[in-house]
């Protein structure tokens, strides 16, 4: 258990990565890409992993079996929003 209560997690964070080359993608490099990290956390004995979650990458982590908690934004100025997603996937042992 972490000081707040809540249970141990993996919180992925991708700062600089946002997206494969489109002549990459839909070729298993993403799936690979987070079965290598899930398998990493279960070997740590982590229950699950959350991640922010973007507009374009939506279906990928879905498809990946990660939920979709809550919509959320960030002001980038000029009345401009950043929408995203905090996600998260439970990881059998």
């Amino acid at each position: 258990m972490r000081a707040n209560g809540s249970p141990p997690r993996w919180t992925i964070h991708t700062a600089g990565i946002r997206s494969l080359h489109p002549d990459h993608q839909r070729k298993g490099h993403g799936k690979a890409i987070m079965a290598g990290l899930e398998k990493l956390a279960r070997a740590k004995a982590l229950p699950r992993i959350a991640l922010s979650i973007s507009l374009p990458g939506r279906k990928f982590y879905e498809h990946c079996g990660y939920e979709v908690l809550e919509e959320c934004a960030i002001d980038v100025g000029a009345g401009e929003h950043l929408k995203y997603w905090p996600g998260e996937k439970l990881l059998p042992p």
